[in-house]
Protein backbone atom coordinates (compact mmCIF):
# COMPACT_ATOMS: atom_id res chain seq x y z
CA UNK A 1 0.00 0.00 0.00
CA UNK A 2 1.04 3.62 -0.34
CA UNK A 3 1.46 6.70 1.81
CA UNK A 4 -0.91 9.50 0.90
CA UNK A 5 -0.42 13.27 0.87
CA UNK A 6 -2.70 15.39 3.03
CA UNK A 7 -3.03 19.12 2.31
CA UNK A 8 -4.88 21.05 4.98
CA UNK A 9 -6.17 24.61 4.69
CA UNK A 10 -6.55 25.81 7.07
CA UNK A 11 -3.02 22.14 12.87
CA UNK A 12 4.65 13.64 19.82
CA UNK A 13 4.34 10.50 20.33
CA UNK A 14 7.36 8.18 20.69
CA UNK A 15 7.87 6.20 17.52
CA UNK A 16 7.53 3.04 19.54
CA UNK A 17 3.85 3.85 20.02
CA UNK A 18 3.04 5.12 16.54
CA UNK A 19 3.43 2.67 13.71
CA UNK A 20 2.83 2.74 9.97
CA UNK A 21 4.55 0.81 7.22
CA UNK A 22 6.50 2.71 4.62
CA UNK A 23 4.33 1.15 1.94
CA UNK A 24 1.09 2.43 3.40
CA UNK A 25 1.59 6.18 3.57
CA UNK A 26 -0.72 8.49 1.69
CA UNK A 27 -0.30 12.18 1.05
CA UNK A 28 -2.50 14.59 3.01
CA UNK A 29 -3.58 18.15 2.18
CA UNK A 30 -5.80 20.20 4.49
CA UNK A 31 -7.07 23.62 3.40
CA UNK A 32 -8.53 25.86 6.10
CA UNK A 33 -10.42 29.05 5.30
CA UNK A 34 -10.82 31.75 7.94
CA UNK A 35 -14.27 33.08 8.87
CA UNK A 36 -15.83 31.57 5.74
CA UNK A 37 -19.60 31.43 6.10
CA UNK A 38 -22.03 28.71 5.08
CA UNK A 39 -23.45 30.80 2.24
CA UNK A 40 -20.15 32.36 1.11
CA UNK A 41 -19.54 29.77 -1.60
CA UNK A 42 -21.62 28.40 -4.44
CA UNK A 43 -21.38 24.91 -2.97
CA UNK A 44 -24.77 24.92 -1.25
CA UNK A 45 -26.59 27.12 -3.75
CA UNK A 46 -27.06 29.99 -1.29
CA UNK A 47 -25.23 32.79 -3.10
CA UNK A 48 -25.17 34.45 -6.49
CA UNK A 49 -22.63 37.11 -5.48
CA UNK A 50 -19.55 34.89 -5.22
CA UNK A 51 -18.16 32.41 -7.73
CA UNK A 52 -16.21 29.45 -6.36
CA UNK A 53 -15.88 26.88 -9.16
CA UNK A 54 -12.73 25.26 -7.78
CA UNK A 55 -14.45 24.39 -4.53
CA UNK A 56 -17.24 22.90 -6.62
CA UNK A 57 -14.55 21.06 -8.54
CA UNK A 58 -13.40 19.45 -5.29
CA UNK A 59 -16.94 18.47 -4.43
CA UNK A 60 -17.58 17.06 -7.90
CA UNK A 61 -14.78 14.54 -7.41
CA UNK A 62 -15.21 14.09 -3.67
CA UNK A 63 -17.67 14.14 -0.79
CA UNK A 64 -19.51 17.25 0.43
CA UNK A 65 -20.52 17.50 4.08
CA UNK A 66 -23.80 19.26 4.83
CA UNK A 67 -23.63 18.98 8.62
CA UNK A 68 -20.00 19.76 9.46
CA UNK A 69 -18.93 21.80 12.47
CA UNK A 70 -15.80 23.65 13.50
CA UNK A 71 -14.40 22.90 16.95
CA UNK A 72 -15.34 26.39 18.15
CA UNK A 73 -17.01 29.59 16.92
CA UNK A 74 -13.60 31.29 17.31
CA UNK A 75 -10.33 30.46 15.64
CA UNK A 76 -7.54 29.42 18.05
CA UNK A 77 -9.57 26.69 19.77
CA UNK A 78 -10.44 25.24 16.36
CA UNK A 79 -6.83 25.44 15.18
CA UNK A 80 -5.63 23.67 18.33
CA UNK A 81 -8.25 20.96 17.85
CA UNK A 82 -7.03 20.46 14.31
CA UNK A 83 -3.48 19.99 15.57
CA UNK A 84 -4.17 17.52 18.37
CA UNK A 85 -7.57 15.97 17.59
CA UNK A 86 -9.22 17.03 20.82
CA UNK A 87 -12.18 19.18 21.74
CA UNK A 88 -11.20 22.61 23.13
CA UNK A 89 -12.67 21.49 26.43
CA UNK A 90 -9.98 18.82 26.59
CA UNK A 91 -6.95 20.62 25.17
CA UNK A 92 -7.83 23.72 27.20
CA UNK A 93 -7.47 26.42 24.55
CA UNK A 94 -10.95 27.88 24.65
CA UNK A 95 -10.22 31.51 23.81
CA UNK A 96 -7.83 33.40 21.49
CA UNK A 97 -5.07 34.33 23.97
CA UNK A 98 -2.00 32.62 22.52
CA UNK A 99 -0.37 35.95 21.78
CA UNK A 100 -0.34 36.99 25.46
CA UNK A 101 2.90 37.02 27.43
CA UNK A 102 1.63 34.64 30.10
CA UNK A 103 2.22 31.02 29.20
CA UNK A 104 -0.35 28.48 30.36
CA UNK A 105 -0.40 24.89 29.14
CA UNK A 106 -3.64 24.17 30.97
CA UNK A 107 -6.76 26.21 31.82
CA UNK A 108 -7.11 27.69 35.30
CA UNK A 109 -10.45 27.90 37.08
CA UNK A 110 -10.94 30.76 39.51
CA UNK A 111 -12.44 30.11 42.94
CA UNK A 112 -15.08 32.80 42.54
CA UNK A 113 -17.07 34.35 39.72
CA UNK A 114 -19.28 37.39 39.20
CA UNK A 115 -22.45 37.07 41.34
CA UNK A 116 -24.74 37.71 38.40
CA UNK A 117 -23.18 34.83 36.45
CA UNK A 118 -23.49 32.28 39.27
CA UNK A 119 -20.44 30.48 37.96
CA UNK A 120 -16.66 30.65 38.09
CA UNK A 121 -14.55 31.95 35.24
CA UNK A 122 -11.95 29.75 33.59
CA UNK A 123 -8.76 31.15 32.10
CA UNK A 124 -8.03 29.40 28.83
CA UNK A 125 -4.66 27.81 28.22
CA UNK A 126 -2.46 30.08 26.12
CA UNK A 127 -0.16 27.61 24.36
CA UNK A 128 -0.03 24.19 22.79
CA UNK A 129 2.12 22.00 25.00
CA UNK A 130 5.24 21.15 22.93
CA UNK A 131 5.48 17.71 24.54
CA UNK A 132 2.16 16.65 23.02
CA UNK A 133 2.08 14.94 19.63
CA UNK A 134 0.61 17.35 17.09
CA UNK A 135 -0.57 16.41 13.64
CA UNK A 136 2.65 17.88 12.23
CA UNK A 137 4.88 15.93 14.61
CA UNK A 138 3.05 12.67 14.09
CA UNK A 139 3.33 12.87 10.31
CA UNK A 140 6.90 14.15 10.35
CA UNK A 141 7.98 11.28 12.58
CA UNK A 142 6.26 8.95 10.12
CA UNK A 143 8.53 10.20 7.34
CA UNK A 144 6.30 12.89 5.88
CA UNK A 145 7.43 16.29 4.65
CA UNK A 146 5.30 18.80 6.53
CA UNK A 147 4.60 22.43 5.76
CA UNK A 148 2.47 25.25 7.10
CA UNK A 149 1.68 28.26 4.95
CA UNK A 150 -0.49 31.01 6.35
CA UNK A 151 -2.13 31.78 9.66
CA UNK A 152 -0.95 30.04 12.87
CA UNK A 153 -2.54 31.77 15.89
CA UNK A 154 -1.31 29.17 18.38
CA UNK A 155 1.58 31.00 19.99
CA UNK A 156 4.88 32.64 19.19
CA UNK A 157 8.29 30.93 19.39
CA UNK A 158 9.08 28.45 20.75
CA UNK A 159 5.56 27.40 19.84
CA UNK A 160 5.55 28.14 16.13
CA UNK A 161 4.78 25.47 13.49
CA UNK A 162 8.51 24.75 13.12
CA UNK A 163 8.65 23.70 16.74
CA UNK A 164 5.47 21.66 16.51
CA UNK A 165 6.22 19.31 13.65
CA UNK A 166 6.39 21.41 10.48
CA UNK A 167 9.47 21.46 8.25
CA UNK A 168 8.39 24.69 6.58
CA UNK A 169 6.42 27.63 7.97
CA UNK A 170 5.64 30.67 5.81
CA UNK A 171 4.36 33.11 6.98
CA UNK A 172 2.76 33.59 10.37
CA UNK A 173 1.58 36.01 13.00
CA UNK A 174 0.93 34.51 16.40
CA UNK A 175 -2.31 36.24 17.41
CA UNK A 176 -5.83 36.80 16.11
CA UNK A 177 -5.60 40.42 15.11
CA UNK A 178 -3.05 42.73 13.53
CA UNK A 179 -0.05 43.86 15.54
CA UNK A 180 0.42 47.52 16.41
CA UNK A 181 -3.06 48.61 15.41
CA UNK A 182 -5.79 47.72 12.95
CA UNK A 183 -3.32 47.31 10.11
CA UNK A 184 -0.29 45.23 11.09
CA UNK A 185 3.18 46.15 9.76
CA UNK A 186 3.81 43.14 7.54
CA UNK A 187 5.32 42.43 4.12
CA UNK A 188 4.92 39.34 1.95
CA UNK A 189 6.55 38.22 -1.29
CA UNK A 190 4.41 38.94 -4.31
CA UNK A 191 3.26 35.76 -6.02
CA UNK A 192 0.60 35.93 -8.73
CA UNK A 193 -2.15 33.33 -8.70
CA UNK A 194 -3.13 32.04 -12.10
CA UNK A 195 -5.95 29.52 -12.25
CA UNK A 196 -8.44 30.97 -14.74
CA UNK A 197 -11.87 29.66 -15.51
CA UNK A 198 -12.70 27.67 -12.40
CA UNK A 199 -13.59 28.23 -8.77
CA UNK A 200 -12.30 25.87 -6.14
CA UNK A 201 -15.44 24.95 -4.24
CA UNK A 202 -17.45 24.08 -7.35
CA UNK A 203 -14.55 22.14 -8.80
CA UNK A 204 -13.87 20.20 -5.59
CA UNK A 205 -17.56 19.48 -5.01
CA UNK A 206 -17.98 18.09 -8.52
CA UNK A 207 -15.01 15.76 -7.98
CA UNK A 208 -15.52 14.88 -4.31
CA UNK A 209 -17.87 14.55 -1.35
CA UNK A 210 -19.76 17.60 -0.06
CA UNK A 211 -20.80 17.73 3.61
CA UNK A 212 -24.05 19.57 4.31
CA UNK A 213 -23.92 19.28 8.11
CA UNK A 214 -20.26 19.79 9.01
CA UNK A 215 -19.60 21.89 12.11
CA UNK A 216 -16.63 23.59 13.64
CA UNK A 217 -15.96 22.98 17.33
CA UNK A 218 -16.64 26.66 18.04
CA UNK A 219 -17.97 29.80 16.39
CA UNK A 220 -14.48 31.33 16.64
CA UNK A 221 -11.30 30.06 15.08
CA UNK A 222 -8.81 29.03 17.79
CA UNK A 223 -10.95 26.33 19.47
CA UNK A 224 -11.78 24.78 16.08
CA UNK A 225 -8.16 24.74 14.98
CA UNK A 226 -7.15 23.12 18.26
CA UNK A 227 -9.89 20.50 17.92
CA UNK A 228 -8.85 19.69 14.36
CA UNK A 229 -5.19 19.21 15.25
CA UNK A 230 -5.82 17.18 18.40
CA UNK A 231 -9.06 15.36 17.64
CA UNK A 232 -10.34 16.44 21.05
CA UNK A 233 -12.85 18.89 22.46
CA UNK A 234 -11.39 22.37 22.81
CA UNK A 235 -12.11 22.38 26.53
CA UNK A 236 -9.78 19.43 26.99
CA UNK A 237 -6.82 21.33 25.55
CA UNK A 238 -7.69 24.62 27.24
CA UNK A 239 -8.67 26.67 24.18
CA UNK A 240 -12.29 27.64 24.70
CA UNK A 241 -12.16 31.10 23.14
CA UNK A 242 -10.38 32.99 20.40
CA UNK A 243 -6.75 33.75 21.21
CA UNK A 244 -6.57 37.57 21.33
CA UNK A 245 -4.53 40.33 22.97
CA UNK A 246 -7.52 41.73 24.84
CA UNK A 247 -8.48 38.31 26.21
CA UNK A 248 -6.68 36.18 28.73
CA UNK A 249 -6.55 33.23 26.37
CA UNK A 250 -3.74 30.67 26.00
CA UNK A 251 -2.07 28.79 23.17
CA UNK A 252 -1.95 25.12 22.31
CA UNK A 253 0.58 23.47 24.59
CA UNK A 254 3.15 21.10 23.16
CA UNK A 255 2.05 18.42 25.63
CA UNK A 256 -0.93 17.90 23.34
CA UNK A 257 -0.68 15.13 20.77
CA UNK A 258 -1.33 16.66 17.34
CA UNK A 259 -1.93 15.05 13.98
CA UNK A 260 1.17 16.75 12.58
CA UNK A 261 3.35 15.17 15.27
CA UNK A 262 1.83 11.73 14.73
CA UNK A 263 2.34 11.87 10.97
CA UNK A 264 5.88 13.21 11.32
CA UNK A 265 6.73 10.31 13.63
CA UNK A 266 5.43 7.96 10.94
CA UNK A 267 7.65 9.23 8.16
CA UNK A 268 5.58 12.05 6.70
CA UNK A 269 7.04 15.40 5.70
CA UNK A 270 4.80 17.94 7.48
CA UNK A 271 4.20 21.61 6.73
CA UNK A 272 1.92 24.46 7.74
CA UNK A 273 1.59 27.55 5.57
CA UNK A 274 -0.53 30.46 6.73
CA UNK A 275 -2.44 31.15 9.92
CA UNK A 276 -1.67 29.35 13.21
CA UNK A 277 -3.74 31.21 15.85
CA UNK A 278 -2.95 28.71 18.59
CA UNK A 279 -0.46 30.79 20.54
CA UNK A 280 2.00 33.49 19.54
CA UNK A 281 4.81 32.83 22.03
CA UNK A 282 7.95 31.29 20.48
CA UNK A 283 7.26 28.01 22.23
CA UNK A 284 3.86 27.78 20.52
CA UNK A 285 5.38 27.84 17.05
CA UNK A 286 3.97 24.99 14.90
CA UNK A 287 7.52 23.68 14.55
CA UNK A 288 7.16 22.54 18.17
CA UNK A 289 3.90 20.77 17.30
CA UNK A 290 5.27 18.37 14.72
CA UNK A 291 5.65 20.50 11.60
CA UNK A 292 8.89 20.30 9.63
CA UNK A 293 8.13 23.55 7.83
CA UNK A 294 6.16 26.60 8.90
CA UNK A 295 5.76 29.75 6.86
CA UNK A 296 3.07 32.01 8.22
CA UNK A 297 1.93 34.00 11.20
CA UNK A 298 1.13 32.98 14.76
CA UNK A 299 -1.60 35.54 15.37
CA UNK A 300 -5.20 35.46 14.21
CA UNK A 301 -5.06 38.21 11.58
CA UNK A 302 -2.57 40.47 9.86
CA UNK A 303 -2.30 43.07 7.15
CA UNK A 304 -2.40 41.34 3.76
CA UNK A 305 0.44 43.45 2.33
CA UNK A 306 2.71 44.51 5.20
CA UNK A 307 4.28 41.83 7.42
CA UNK A 308 7.24 42.60 9.66
CA UNK A 309 6.30 39.77 12.03
CA UNK A 310 6.25 37.12 9.34
CA UNK A 311 8.03 33.84 10.10
CA UNK A 312 9.94 31.29 8.10
CA UNK A 313 10.25 28.47 10.58
CA UNK A 314 11.54 29.95 13.83
CA UNK A 315 13.08 32.96 12.11
CA UNK A 316 11.27 36.23 11.48
CA UNK A 317 11.31 37.51 7.91
CA UNK A 318 10.08 40.76 6.36
CA UNK A 319 9.13 40.27 2.71
CA UNK A 320 6.59 41.80 0.36
CA UNK A 321 3.47 40.49 -1.32
CA UNK A 322 -0.19 39.57 -0.88
CA UNK A 323 -0.85 36.98 1.81
CA UNK A 324 -3.19 34.71 -0.15
CA UNK A 325 -0.80 34.52 -3.11
CA UNK A 326 2.16 33.81 -0.84
CA UNK A 327 0.43 30.94 0.94
CA UNK A 328 -0.60 29.39 -2.37
CA UNK A 329 2.90 29.71 -3.81
CA UNK A 330 4.52 27.96 -0.87
CA UNK A 331 1.92 25.20 -0.93
CA UNK A 332 2.53 24.56 -4.64
CA UNK A 333 6.29 24.60 -4.13
CA UNK A 334 6.04 22.17 -1.22
CA UNK A 335 3.97 19.70 -3.25
CA UNK A 336 6.44 19.85 -6.14
CA UNK A 337 9.44 19.34 -3.84
CA UNK A 338 7.88 16.44 -1.92
CA UNK A 339 6.04 14.61 -4.69
CA UNK A 340 8.23 11.52 -4.26
CA UNK A 341 7.60 11.13 -0.51
CA UNK A 342 4.50 11.15 1.72
CA UNK A 343 3.62 14.55 3.11
CA UNK A 344 1.11 16.31 5.32
CA UNK A 345 0.41 19.88 4.23
CA UNK A 346 -1.73 22.27 6.26
CA UNK A 347 -2.71 25.33 4.21
CA UNK A 348 -4.25 27.84 6.63
CA UNK A 349 -5.49 30.82 4.64
CA UNK A 350 -6.04 34.20 6.23
CA UNK A 351 -8.82 34.85 3.73
CA UNK A 352 -11.54 35.87 4.24
CA UNK A 353 -10.62 37.20 7.69
CA UNK A 354 -10.29 40.92 8.35
CA UNK A 355 -8.63 43.27 7.52
CA UNK A 356 -10.64 43.31 4.31
CA UNK A 357 -7.92 43.97 1.74
CA UNK A 358 -7.61 42.96 -1.90
CA UNK A 359 -4.41 42.58 -3.94
CA UNK A 360 -4.92 46.18 -5.07
CA UNK A 361 -5.04 47.54 -1.51
CA UNK A 362 -1.29 47.99 -1.17
CA UNK A 363 0.18 50.43 1.32
CA UNK A 364 0.63 52.97 -1.47
CA UNK A 365 -2.96 52.69 -2.72
CA UNK A 366 -4.76 53.15 0.58
CA UNK A 367 -6.56 56.37 1.47
CA UNK A 368 -4.51 58.63 3.71
CA UNK A 369 -7.55 59.55 5.77
CA UNK A 370 -8.18 57.10 8.60
CA UNK A 371 -11.58 55.45 8.41
CA UNK A 372 -14.07 55.94 11.20
CA UNK A 373 -15.31 52.81 12.91
CA UNK A 374 -18.65 53.17 11.12
CA UNK A 375 -16.91 53.48 7.75
CA UNK A 376 -14.58 50.60 8.53
CA UNK A 377 -17.45 48.18 9.22
CA UNK A 378 -19.81 49.41 6.51
CA UNK A 379 -20.99 46.33 4.54
CA UNK A 380 -21.05 48.43 1.38
CA UNK A 381 -17.29 48.89 1.74
CA UNK A 382 -16.51 45.39 2.96
CA UNK A 383 -18.52 43.12 0.66
CA UNK A 384 -16.92 44.07 -2.68
CA UNK A 385 -13.51 43.46 -1.10
CA UNK A 386 -14.74 40.26 0.53
CA UNK A 387 -15.80 38.99 -2.90
CA UNK A 388 -12.33 39.61 -4.36
CA UNK A 389 -10.57 38.08 -1.35
CA UNK A 390 -12.70 34.94 -1.56
CA UNK A 391 -12.14 34.56 -5.28
CA UNK A 392 -8.36 35.01 -4.88
CA UNK A 393 -8.34 32.20 -2.32
CA UNK A 394 -10.45 30.11 -4.67
CA UNK A 395 -7.94 30.62 -7.49
CA UNK A 396 -5.15 29.53 -5.17
CA UNK A 397 -6.92 26.32 -4.26
CA UNK A 398 -7.37 25.72 -7.97
CA UNK A 399 -3.60 26.03 -8.37
CA UNK A 400 -3.12 23.43 -5.65
CA UNK A 401 -5.52 21.03 -7.37
CA UNK A 402 -3.78 21.60 -10.69
CA UNK A 403 -0.37 20.92 -9.11
CA UNK A 404 -1.58 17.69 -7.51
CA UNK A 405 -2.90 16.61 -10.91
CA UNK A 406 0.14 17.69 -12.94
CA UNK A 407 2.50 15.87 -10.56
CA UNK A 408 0.51 12.65 -10.94
CA UNK A 409 -0.64 12.60 -7.31
CA UNK A 410 -4.41 12.74 -7.82
CA UNK A 411 -5.25 9.20 -6.73
CA UNK A 412 -2.69 9.32 -3.93
CA UNK A 413 -3.81 12.55 -2.26
CA UNK A 414 -6.65 13.18 0.18
CA UNK A 415 -7.74 16.83 0.41
CA UNK A 416 -10.18 18.23 2.95
CA UNK A 417 -11.52 21.78 2.71
CA UNK A 418 -13.45 23.59 5.45
CA UNK A 419 -13.65 26.83 7.45
CA UNK A 420 -12.70 27.43 11.08
CA UNK A 421 -16.04 29.09 11.90
CA UNK A 422 -18.94 30.90 10.29
CA UNK A 423 -18.69 34.24 8.52
CA UNK A 424 -18.62 37.63 10.18
CA UNK A 425 -21.95 39.15 9.20
CA UNK A 426 -20.62 42.50 7.98
CA UNK A 427 -18.83 40.71 5.16
CA UNK A 428 -20.06 37.20 4.56
CA UNK A 429 -23.28 35.26 4.83
CA UNK A 430 -24.40 32.18 6.75
CA UNK A 431 -27.94 32.02 5.36
CA UNK A 432 -30.24 30.26 5.96
CA UNK A 433 -28.73 29.79 9.41
CA UNK A 434 -29.03 32.27 12.25
CA UNK A 435 -25.98 34.04 13.63
CA UNK A 436 -22.35 34.18 12.58
CA UNK A 437 -18.85 34.25 14.02
CA UNK A 438 -18.86 34.47 17.86
CA UNK A 439 -22.43 33.14 17.92
CA UNK A 440 -23.55 29.79 19.30
CA UNK A 441 -26.35 29.73 16.75
CA UNK A 442 -25.80 27.44 13.79
CA UNK A 443 -24.43 30.18 11.56
CA UNK A 444 -21.46 30.45 13.89
CA UNK A 445 -20.21 26.90 13.48
CA UNK A 446 -21.91 25.14 10.56
CA UNK A 447 -19.48 25.55 7.68
CA UNK A 448 -18.74 24.37 4.12
CA UNK A 449 -16.75 21.12 3.99
CA UNK A 450 -15.51 18.92 1.15
CA UNK A 451 -13.52 15.67 1.03
CA UNK A 452 -11.61 15.10 -2.25
CA UNK A 453 -9.83 11.92 -3.27
CA UNK A 454 -10.42 10.85 -6.89
CA UNK A 455 -10.48 7.09 -7.24
CA UNK A 456 -11.40 6.56 -3.59
CA UNK A 457 -14.31 8.95 -3.01
CA UNK A 458 -17.37 8.81 -5.25
CA UNK A 459 -17.42 12.02 -7.27
CA UNK A 460 -20.18 14.55 -6.73
CA UNK A 461 -21.64 12.88 -3.63
CA UNK A 462 -23.28 14.68 -0.71
CA UNK A 463 -23.53 13.70 2.96
CA UNK A 464 -25.80 15.17 5.64
CA UNK A 465 -24.14 13.27 8.51
CA UNK A 466 -23.40 15.59 11.42
CA UNK A 467 -19.63 15.87 11.73
CA UNK A 468 -17.10 18.18 13.35
CA UNK A 469 -13.57 19.51 12.92
CA UNK A 470 -12.17 17.23 15.62
CA UNK A 471 -13.27 14.21 13.54
CA UNK A 472 -10.53 14.97 11.00
CA UNK A 473 -7.57 13.72 13.04
CA UNK A 474 -8.90 10.18 13.60
CA UNK A 475 -10.07 10.12 9.97
CA UNK A 476 -6.62 10.98 8.64
CA UNK A 477 -4.96 8.51 10.99
CA UNK A 478 -7.25 5.76 9.64
CA UNK A 479 -6.32 6.68 6.07
CA UNK A 480 -2.61 6.54 6.94
CA UNK A 481 -2.72 3.47 9.22
CA UNK A 482 -1.25 5.45 12.09
CA UNK A 483 -2.24 4.58 15.64
CA UNK A 484 -2.04 6.53 18.89
CA UNK A 485 -1.37 5.12 22.37
CA UNK A 486 -4.42 3.56 23.98
CA UNK A 487 -3.92 5.91 26.89
CA UNK A 488 -4.46 8.91 24.62
CA UNK A 489 -8.15 9.77 24.57
CA UNK A 490 -9.61 11.32 21.43
CA UNK A 491 -13.03 12.97 21.22
CA UNK A 492 -13.26 12.89 17.44
CA UNK A 493 -14.71 9.95 15.51
CA UNK A 494 -13.19 8.67 12.28
CA UNK A 495 -15.23 9.46 9.16
CA UNK A 496 -13.22 7.01 7.04
CA UNK A 497 -16.05 4.54 6.47
CA UNK A 498 -18.50 7.36 5.80
CA UNK A 499 -16.20 8.93 3.23
CA UNK A 500 -15.01 5.78 1.48
CA UNK A 501 -17.96 3.43 1.81
CA UNK A 502 -20.97 5.71 2.46
CA UNK A 503 -21.42 4.03 5.86
CA UNK A 504 -23.59 5.48 8.61
CA UNK A 505 -21.90 8.03 10.86
CA UNK A 506 -21.06 8.13 13.67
Amino acid sequence: MKKYLFLIVAYVLCSAFVQATELHKHNVIVILADDLGWADTTLYGKTSLYETPNIERLAARGMTFTNAYAASPICSPTRASIMIGQNPARHGMTSPAAHLAEVRFAPIASENGPPHQKCTNVKSSTRLDPSLPTLGKILKDAGYSTAHFGKWHLGREPHSPLELGFDVDIPHWYGPGPAGGYLAPWNYPNFKANAPGEHIEDRMASEGLTFTDFHTNSSVCSPTRAAFLTGRYQQRVGIIDVIASHLDTPGLETTELTISRLMKQNGYRTALFGKWHLGREPRHNPIHHGFDEFVGYLNGAADYHNHKDWYNGLERRNIKGYTTHLITDHAVRFIEENKSRPFFLYVAHEAVHLPFQTPADTMENRPKKKLTRKEMWDPKRIRPKYKIMLEEMDKGIGQILDTVRSEGLTENTFIFFFSDNGAILSGGSNKPFRGGKFSQYEGGHRVPAIAWWPGSIAAGTTKDATSMAMDLLPTILDFTDITVPKTRRLDGTSMAELILNQANFP
